[in-house]
């Protein structure tokens, strides 16, 4: 009744909620006893900013947990497998509360997981506009909706070339 789509959720979170977040859509086994089985809970996206996924080495986390959990059975990436949902990360280098190399080993994680990009179900074209620019690319802003507007799908794809602040896009929003 409220015209929302349950297969098109997408759910962002920062930091501690990015944690969660992940949480929720990876780490099997936290739902609720009695909980109905039959209806998927997982977001269909996640957008994770500066999220900590890698907590083996979180001496924070783990001082928080005191005991109460082992560290990495709340660690996204001790679950990481194909079929999860399409995740974009962003993570900064210079972050000195959530570091960047969790960000890193969950991606690569990801990557080899066996997950692939696939854009089945789109009727329309799909074209690739690969950002070569790094952070400043001011064409894709522009490139990207202009061709959308001529009726095709343009995922803007972005990778590993953007270390420096590895932002790592291993899904995109398809605009248009």
């Amino acid at each position: 009744s409220l015209g929302i789509d349950p297969n098109r959720i997408a759910a962002y979170g920062w930091s501690a909620g990015g944690h969660l977040l992940a949480t929720a859509a990876i780490v099997p086994g936290f739902n609720e006893p009695g909980e109905d089985s039959t209806i998927d809970s997982s977001p269909n996206a996640l957008l994770l900013l500066y999220a900590p996924l890698d907590l083996g080495a979180d001496t924070w986390f783990a001082e928080s947990l005191a005991g109460r959990e082992e560290v990495q059975r709340c660690a996204p990436i001790t679950y990481v497998r194909a079929g999860l949902p399409p995740t974009i990360i962003w993570q900064g280098t210079a972050d000195d509360v959530v570091p960047a190399f969790g960000a890193k080993a969950f991606t690569d994680a990801m990557l080899a997981s066996g997950a692939r990009l696939a854009w089945d179900g789109i009727d329309r074209p799909v074209v690739d506009k690969h950002s070569t620019g790094g952070v400043g690319d001011k064409t894709s802003l522009i490139l990207a909706p202009l061709a959308a507007s001529c009726g095709v799908t343009v995922p803007m794809i972005s990778g590993r070339a953007l270390g420096h602040t590895y932002l790592s896009t291993l899904y995109s929003a398809v605009v248009g």
